[in-house]
């Protein structure tokens, strides 16, 4: 391969990589729909790409030994792209995911703190955020909307949402500072966050 060839599928790789994660990306929120697009066209293209890399692989060993030991860059793409669709959205979307839910979370921390000093003054939390005049702040994620507020005057919860697989299924974050967390979903599984108070659910 030339080394122009080797740049343009470094860079193809790359790019699939950054277009199939960027609903764990930081970045405007308006970018959400076709991020999700992105994401979940690539889980299902990813498996479904998996019937060519036979043939990818096969072409690439034919234009290998018929071109002396050069390779072809449509019989590399036929096979390394489905491949790094699938290993993007499964394996490196995890570690995204992850990252994604601890910046939303650290992005919390300071309405968290407006809703404890609200207590301190008042002697109770707000029922809404828009009735005493506090912001939402946002999440800074591309594929994480907003913050959901529900409170009573003894307690309070800080809910986020982000795509976990095709659309279908779910990550539900959680903040309850009684850690009276319950899960929404059949399988009743809480995960902790690494962070105080949170805990998130895989919800189908």
């Amino acid at each position: 391969m030339k080394p122009r060839q080797i740049l343009l599928l470094t860079g193809i790789i790359l790019g699939t990589i950054i277009l199939t994660n960027l609903p764990f990306l930081p970045g405007p929120n308006f970018l959400n729909a076709p991020a999700q697009l992105f994401f979940s066209g690539g889980q299902l293209l990813g498996m479904l790409g998996l019937l060519l890399v036979p043939f990818g692989l096969i072409w690439t060993v034919s234009q290998f030994r018929k071109a002396e030991g050069k390779f072809k860059l449509p019989a590399l793409l036929l096979w390394t792209l489905p491949l790094t669709t699938l290993i993007s959205t499964t394996s490196v979307s995890k570690l995204t995911r992850d990252f994604s839910r601890g910046f939303a979370i650290q992005r919390a921390h300071k309405l968290i703190q407006e809703l404890e000093n609200f207590k301190k003054r008042n002697g109770h939390y707000p029922g809404s955020l828009a009735s005493v005049g506090i912001k939402t702040p946002s999440t800074g994620i591309i594929g994480i909307s907003d913050f959901s507020y529900d409170g009573n005057s003894d307690n309070f919860r800080l809910t986020f949402y982000q795509n976990a697989l095709l659309g279908f299924n779910y990550e539900i974050v959680t903040y309850d500072q009684s850690d009276n967390h319950s899960a929404k979903s059949e399988m009743k599984e809480l995960y902790n966050t690494g962070f105080d108070h949170w805990k998130y659910e895989i919800y189908d």
